[in-house]
Formats: C-alpha cells, sequence, structure tokens
C-alpha cells in the first residue's frame, strides 16, 4: 500500500480473507508468519513488529494488528510472510496504517476564556503549554489535538503540485 504523501504508523491492520481446506485440493489462504516493511524516502526497509494476536489457520477473515516498536512516518507499508497449506496462496481483504490515537482532552480547550476554542487558544498553549489530556506535563499530542480541533477543512487544489 502507497500513499501519496508521508503518514503517521504505529500499526498495520491486515485482514486475511477466507480459508480453504477443501477435499478437491484447495488448502491455503492464511500466512504462518508476518513481517511488515514501511517506505520512507522511497526505500522499504524492515521495521519490527509485535503481533497483537497469534497467527491462526483456523479464523478465517481474522484481523492481524502488528504493531511497531517506534511510530513513524512513511509512504507505503507492505507486509510479507509464510503461507499455510499445500497450494501456497494467501487471501488479503484489507491492509492499511493506523496512526498514534490522541488521546481526548479532560480539560477545557478554551485556554484564553473567550467562550470558543480557536487560533487563540492555539497560540496561548504555545506561549504556555498545558496539558488537555491528564498527563503530567504538555505534550505533542495536546497541541496536535488543539490544532485537530480548530482546524477547519481546507479546499484541496488539485491542479497544485504536491
Amino acid at each position: 500500500m502507497t500513499y501519496d504523501r508521508g503518514v503517521e504508523v504505529e500499526r498495520i491492520r491486515l485482514v486475511e480473507g477466507d480459508h480453504f481446506n477443501s477435499p478437491t485440493g484447495t488448502n491455503g489462504g492464511w500466512f504462518t508468519s508476518l513481517e511488515a516493511e514501511t517506505r520512507i524516502d522511497g526505500v522499504w526497509t524492515p521495521v519490527p513488529v509485535t503481533l497483537a494476536e497469534p497467527l491462526s489457520d483456523s479464523i478465517p477473515y481474522q484481523i492481524l494488528d502488528l504493531i511497531l516498536d517506534e511510530p513513524l512516518t512513511a509512504t507505503g507499508i507492505r507486509v510479507t510472510g509464510a503461507v499455510g497449506g499445500t497450494t501456497g496462496f494467501v487471501t488479503l481483504i484489507e491492509l492499511d496504517a493506523f496512526a498514534p490515537e490522541t488521546p481526548l482532552p479532560t480539560s477545557s480547550t478554551d485556554l484564553n476564556s473567550d467562550e470558543v476554542t480557536d487560533a487563540e487558544d492555539l497560540y496561548r498553549w504555545h506561549a504556555q503549554p498545558v496539558s488537555l489530556t491528564g498527563t503530567d506535563a504538555p505534550a505533542d499530542p495536546d497541541r496536535r489535538y488543539l490544532q485537530a480541533i480548530i482546524r477547519w477543512p481546507e479546499p484541496h487544489d488539485t491542479t497544485a503540485p504536491q
């Protein structure tokens, strides 16, 4: 899977399709091992991952989450691995990347007390950072959450170079 821009990746989700074990000889559709790679600066690089649950040849449509050891920004993801069964194939329904979850705020995002959350609150946060998510110290997720709240939909110019 490739993207037209860098995306934050914390987890790669792979959803297998059906598994086949028929008396006519069609036997396969599942992985017995998995490895992940991300594309960074045009280069495919292996990344260490941990499977959220074990692979199973008895669970068709299994949702497999590969958790990266460290989140990163990539323009592509891919998964490879050994296939199970005798006919050497895997069925796949979905492959996608998930960004780190941003915690919900536990305090008001109206930092300047004008009864609206807007760019002025983001300016205030940069001048005097506060934790919006209940952590001990303000951090980048607090800033990203505040930015997401105030960002309005921006028109996309399809003629502009990307």
